[in-house]
């Protein structure tokens, strides 16, 4: 009986060991302006990308496990909702989140004053992106530049650098991709969708 009762404490406590909490909470929550001119950007579609991480022989495995979408307001806010995610899959953690941010005609995202803190020591530069990445998860939130691409050619490298993973099915993501969409055709590129509309 007294065995009996040790095995199922253990099946516990392995179960509850290998239950793997996501390390954010959320929520995350900013406001995006244009790196130009500090003005809000409305309609940026953001996205946060949560993995599963297994291990492999070689390579760590990658695989989606969640994404959550918002669209900033007239203001240039927006709210990504909490996530506390968790596995019951043997030696497996999730990864995330991944934020990921798209509006035609700009670049990539940054925190504002990334970059001032490239002319800093290394020590010093981490310690204002750690704080930065801290007021994502505050009342106030983060400020987030987007750099304007004003030529045709800028505006196609900003295109080709703003892919998701390719583990995201493209049907999780269908602001992004309707976003994407819209600045392909805006540059003459041609629409990625099938007919019927999916992409």
């Amino acid at each position: 009986m007294r065995h009996r009762r040790l095995g199922a404490l253990v099946l516990v406590v392995a179960g509850v060991s290998l239950a793997t909490n996501a390390a954010g909470a959320g929520p995350w929550r900013a406001r995006v302006v244009d790196a130009a001119t500090g003005s809000p950007l409305p309609d940026v579609v953001v996205v946060s990308l949560w993995f599963r991480l297994t291990p492999g022989p070689v390579h760590t495995g990658r695989a989606f496990h969640a994404a959550d979408e918002v669209i900033t307001d007239a203001q240039g806010r927006v709210e990504l909702p909490a996530r506390r995610a968790w596995t019951w899959r043997p030696f497996t953690r999730l990864d995330g989140p991944h934020i990921r941010m798209f509006k035609g005609g700009y670049g990539p995202w940054q925190f504002r004053g990334t970059d001032e803190w490239s002319r800093l020591d290394v020590v010093e530069r981490d310690r204002n992106i750690h704080h930065a990445w801290q007021q994502l998860e505050r009342d106030e939130g983060a400020v987030i530049e987007l750099p304007p691409a004003p030529t045709r050619d800028e505006r196609l490298r900003a295109l080709r650098a703003s892919g998701l993973a390719v583990e995201v099915p493209p049907d999780r993501v269908p602001l992004w991709m309707a976003a994407y969409d819209r600045e392909r055709e805006a540059l003459g590129l041609g629409s990625m969708r099938k007919p019927g509309g999916t992409p």
